[in-house]
Formats: structure tokens, sequence, C-alpha cells
């Protein structure tokens, strides 16, 4: 059985999220379709690979964002929801659990 080394400190502090700016993800994008490697992007952007190919995959997402006239610094895209629908899709929920707790069956 070995043993860990005793950690000098208590409580490390929290690693800050990094998130790339729109602009950064739509030059990542247009280096990919050049032919750079994924590898060499998440090297050139310290990020992971993974990071990488989430871009790619958001790819119609972060385009549609640049066209609509977000703001270039902005770092996450977001849809406004109508607040009346929202609260009608979670009384709905809410029935359809109690439906299924009281097992009633649906039609």
């Amino acid at each position: 059985m070995t043993l860990r080394p005793p950690t000098t400190s208590g409580a490390q502090p929290k690693k800050q999220r990094s998130v790339p700016t729109l602009e950064e993800k739509l030059t990542v994008l247009y280096l990919l379709r050049d032919g750079v490697s994924v590898s060499n992007m998440a090297h050139k952007y310290s990020h992971n690979e993974s990071s990488i190919r989430a871009i790619k995959i958001r790819e119609r997402e972060i385009r549609q964002a640049m066209a609509s006239s977000a703001p270039i610094t902005a770092k996450v895209t977001n849809q406004v929801h109508d607040k009346t629908l929202v609260k009608t899709e979670k009384a709905l929920n809410l029935w359809l659990k109690d439906m299924n707790r009281k097992l009633l069956q649906m039609i």
C-alpha cells in the first residue's frame, strides 16, 4: 500500500474557466476549413482537442450568431424564450410527473 505525500496547502483555488470569444471561434473555423489539423489548433490556442472539435460541431450555431450581428466579443450565445411559454412547459411537466406518480394511464 503506497501512501500519498501530504499536500502543503489545504484548498486549492478554483481554476478559472476560459471561454473563447465568437471571434476566436470563427478564426478556428476558418483555419480548420483551410486544412489545419485539430491538434495543431489545440496547441496554438492552448485548448484541448475536444474543445476544438466541439467548436467545429457547433459551426452552424456560431455562424448564425455572427450573422445575427452578435457582438464579436461575446463568449456565449443564448436563446430568448417567452416567459409564459416557459411557465406553461413547467406546469405541463409537473402535471405529467404527477400523473405518472399516480400511475394513471396516458391517452
